[in-house]
């Protein structure tokens, strides 16, 4: 109890460390207002929780430090306790955290105040466990006590509490943080692949995948679906990529939020382009990474870990044609695959596998190509053997397959066969100038090259070079190069190139090539390489002639040592890729420098008798089908390390490859999208996705079996743009 009252003197003293409502007149405390009291005996407000201290020895039992003598007896020294730092509701992770406390006093006690020495930390989780341990406490002389606290590691709302140690203070505030220490766990989905229907013969899923299922196409996109109980996450952060077969993965592509069915806390998917990361195989899988964090900044995963996806570049295959396909397809300018086959069937075929028309203009078809299109309109130009050997050749509408010329008409047959290649060319002279699918004629004494013109209405539509002048017979399976008005073809009676202008009564010139066979030609600005094949398969090489002619052909060096069939060449002009035989079903590729005169091979021997003409993308991709295997191959032309390779089931390789752009379903080129090989392989045609849009656009370039996509054998053809 209070044992004397203070003087006069010893309140105005003590009134130094009123509040506010020092000074202040009064009779009662209702002068004071709210929250003050008036001492009668000074005729003063003061504050009613801060009534001036007196001498502590006044009060009785003597008051804790926590509290104050005054006249009235024992009073809280201090306002309250508060959490300054965390903030109730604030985001942690797992790291040390600074709990920072004030204990506020009254300022009419600050002066002769004794702050305890240190305050309780506590934090519990729900359900009273203890979360975590506090360290490195300290105080200072305002009432300022820190500790260090590190938060358990777990996902759950804490309530942290800093209290007085005396229980009778009723000093202690809490923070009820969140403590976000897990990082979070992304559930990645890949949806069913389409598979397509077969139809009419053509397999839409890959027949040899093993135990990989839910194939995609390496050209098609996959929307990944993603899905997270993580109540923290930071939507924004979410990234999804594929790591390709080299390890490095792609631009990682933005989430996007789903509502619709949604089970989890979050869902969400990304669309991701397949054809993107480096996949050096044919078929095989792909790691899909979520990248994403919670707002508390712990990094997330996927589980389980490194989802696939399963991708092949398998794109169709068109089997089941009673007949051989002998013939490179042939492209048109919206993607039309026009193939041959030995019964005599053309086929057109859309860039999905459809068949878009099939006819049969009669006997074997040796050869075909296709024209430039005319409002929409091509002319696909074929060549037909009959059991006689006798030959027509055709010009049929791109439109249904219908017979724009034959050529003789009629029933009539021109006298000998086609053995070697068609060409297109123009021929004529102005005014009546017109694009041909010309072929040389192997009748004996009276051959010739035999040009259809289904353009020239109102003329001769089927014409002979000459009617005077015979010129040799081709070699079977022989090129034809048509350059301006000049061809350009390997003999069969001689191992020779010959030059010739249609129309004229003599040949340009003969250029020999030794002792040995030439059947592939290609062309790279004034020179012509030549492939030479003897009998056996230590017997060839490759020759260089310049189009003004020489009488010799010249033997590249270091070529001379087997059979070489079908040589393209690289851009630039300056690299040669062709296969040379080392045995009668083997064969290594090979590249010859021009300039530099040097032979490269790949690290990985015998690729087979390369027969048919390999095919050079735009992006420095080379394709290789051996006619001795049905294998099929993709390698880089820069150091030759192969890609990938393929073992396609059926007959061996029976005709040069093609290749050719993305296409839409309307047939419009898709550019900088994987381009599509077609391979002929007995009575089936395959279609594989390849990374190369295209072939090389390289004007100084004869990048396959008759220069371009079309088969033209005409270096003036332009290359569509993929691009």
């Amino acid at each position: 109890m209070l044992r004397k009252l203070l003087g006069v003197g010893v309140l105005l003293a003590t009134l130094a460390g009123c509040t506010k409502l020092e000074g202040r007149e009064c009779t009662s405390d209702a002068n004071c207002g709210e929250g003050g009291a008036c001492n009668i005996e000074l005729g003063l407000c003061y504050s009613s929780d801060t009534e001036p201290p007196v001498d502590p020895s006044e009060c009785s039992p003597l008051c804790p430090d926590y509290q104050v003598c005054t006249r009235r007896g024992c009073v809280a020294r201090f306002d309250s306790l508060t959490i300054e730092t965390p903030a109730d509701n604030a985001l942690l992770d797992a790291g040390p955290v600074q709990v920072v406390a004030r204990l506020n006093v009254k300022e009419a006690y600050r002066a002769d105040t004794r702050f305890p020495p240190e305050l309780e930390f506590t934090a519990q989780q729900s359900g009273g466990s203890v979360a975590g341990a506090f360290a490195n406490y300290g105080h200072d002389d305002a009432g300022t006590y820190t500790a260090v606290w590190t938060p358990p590691a777990v996902e759950a709302n804490v309530t942290v509490r800093v209290e007085h140690r005396e229980e009778d203070a009723g000093l202690a505030d809490i923070a009820i943080v969140r403590v976000d220490a897990v990082p979070p766990t992304f559930n990645v989905s890949v949806p069913p692949a389409p598979t397509g229907v077969s139809d009419g013969g053509t397999t839409y899923a890959d027949p040899d995948a093993g135990s990989l299922t839910n194939l995609w196409k390496r050209d098609q996109q996959v929307r990944v679906e993603i899905q997270t109980n993580e109540a923290n996450l930071d939507t924004n952060s979410l990234r999804v990529s594929l790591r390709g077969t080299d390890g490095v993965a792609t631009p990682s592509v933005s989430v996007t939020p789903v509502t619709q069915g949604c089970t989890a806390v979050f869902c969400g998917e990304a669309l991701l382009n397949l054809w993107e990361p480096t996949f050096n195989t044919f078929r095989g899988s792909m790691a899909l990474e979520v990248q994403g964090n919670d707002l508390a900044g712990n990094v997330g995963t996927t589980s389980p870990a490194s989802p696939q996806v399963n991708v092949t570049r398998w794109k169709w295959a068109v089997s089941g044609l009673s007949g051989t396909i002998r013939t490179s397809p042939a492209i048109g300018e919206r993607g039309s695959v026009y193939i041959g086959t030995s019964d005599g069937k053309v086929l057109a075929l859309t860039p999905e596998g459809t068949k878009a028309w099939e006819v049969t203009p009669g006997g074997s078809v040796a050869s075909l190509a296709v024209g430039a299109s005319d409002g929409g309109v091509e002319s696909v130009y074929v060549a037909t053997n009959a059991m006689n050997n006798k030959a027509v050749l055709h010009a049929l509408s791109s439109v249904g397959g219908g017979s724009r010329v034959r050529c003789p008409s009629g029933t009539a047959e021109l006298d000998g066969p086609i053995q070697g290649a068609i060409a297109v060319a123009m021929t004529g002279t102005a005014p009546n100038r017109f694009e041909s699918g010309v072929a040389v004629v192997n009748s004996g004494a009276t051959t010739q090259i035999w040009a259809v013109r289904p353009d020239a209405s109102g003329l001769s539509q089927c014409i002979p070079s000459s009617s005077t002048f015979a010129i040799p017979e081709t070699i079977q399976d022989g090129s034809l190069v048509a350059s301006g008005t000049n061809f350009f073809y390997p003999t069969a009676a001689t191992a020779s190139i010959v030059s010739y202008t249609f129309g004229g009564n003599a040949l340009n010139w003969t250029a020999s090539a030794g002792a040995h066979a030439v059947y592939g030609l290609a062309l790279t600005g004034d020179s012509l390489i030549g492939s030479a094949a003897g009998s056996l398969p230590g017997q060839g090489g490759l020759y260089s002639v310049p189009v003004t002619g020489s009488l010799n052909a010249t033997l590249l060096n270091g070529t001379g040592v087997g059979r070489v069939w079908s040589p393209i060449i690289g851009t630039g002009g300056t690299n040669l890729f062709y296969g040379q035989d080392t045995g009668s079903t083997q064969g290594d590729l090979k590249k010859y420098d021009l300039p530099g005169q040097t032979v490269t091979t790949p690290t990985i021997p015998n690729v087979g008798v390369l027969k048919y003409a390999p095919a050079l993308g735009a992006d420095g991709v080379l394709y290789t089908a051996p006619s001795s295997s049905s294998v099929v191959s993709a390698w880089s032309v820069n150091d030759f390390s192969a890609r990938w390779s393929v073992v396609l089931g059926g007959a061996p390789i029976s005709g040069s490859v093609g290749l050719d752009c993305a296409r839409n379903v309307s047939g419009a080129v898709v550019p900088n999208m994987p381009g599509t090989l077609y391979v002929p392989s007995g009575g089936t045609l395959h279609a594989i996705i390849v990374d190369s849009p295209g072939l090389t656009r390289d004007a100084a370039a004869w990048p396959k079996y008759q220069h371009d996509a079309r088969n033209t054998g005409n270096p003036a053809t332009p290359m569509p743009n993929c691009q």
